[in-house]
């Protein structure tokens, strides 16, 4: 979850079934659906949406931009439409869209195929729109900067979604569990080891 500077919360997560917010029944077209939710913060429902066109979706992070919109990071196989149209997997691929903090329309989606499977741990944003995202990669991935080998991996965009830069690190044996920024624009991850890296 994130919270903005006026107390609204922002939820993202995944559900089976039927789930309401308050703003209507969501029912997940798959095994599993992912979902993005606003409520004020005296618990009044602003929006909610549910991304899955079958298979299994999942958003496992979520932070805000300085402009208050969402920009929501997971993982999916199947189908998913992020607002442009149906977008197929090729194993578990990474999904990400950036969302209206007013209505929750989608302004920027995007997946990213690998070879196998891909999973996001977590993601940040800082305050010129810079995102940052961790994963695990158990097969092969290009996030624009060239293929990297299964293991973890960090990539930065720019605040438009263009690839900044990616790196891969350890073994499958690591992971990390959380990435943010400095106050210098640096990332910073951190994480558990069984293993080398």
């Amino acid at each position: 979850l994130a919270v903005d500077g006026a107390g609204d919360v922002v939820v993202a997560g995944s559900f089976s079934g039927t789930i309401d917010f308050g703003g209507g029944e969501l029912t997940a077209a798959g095994v599993g659906d992912a979902f993005v939710a606003k409520r004020s913060s005296a618990g009044a429902h602003r929006w909610s949406a549910r991304f899955g066109l079958g298979g299994d979706a999942q958003w496992v992070d979520v932070a805000l931009t300085s402009s208050g919109d969402a920009v929501v990071g997971g993982d999916f196989d199947g189908a998913v439409d992020l607002g442009s149209g149906p977008l197929a997997s090729n194993g578990r691929d990474v999904m990400l869209v950036e969302l209206d903090g007013a209505s929750g329309a989608p302004q920027i989606g995007r997946a990213v195929a690998g070879a196998g499977h891909q999973e996001v741990t977590a993601l940040a944003v800082d305050g010129s729109g810079h995102l940052a995202l961790s994963g695990r990669n158990l097969g092969t991935v290009d996030f624009g900067g060239g293929a990297l080998a299964a293991t973890n991996f960090v990539v930065t965009t720019s605040a438009s979604g263009e690839h900044v830069w990616s790196r891969a690190f350890g073994t499958t044996d690591a992971a990390f569990e959380d990435v943010t920024f400095d106050a210098a624009g640096g990332v910073v991850v951190v994480g558990s080891l069984d293993g080398s890296i």
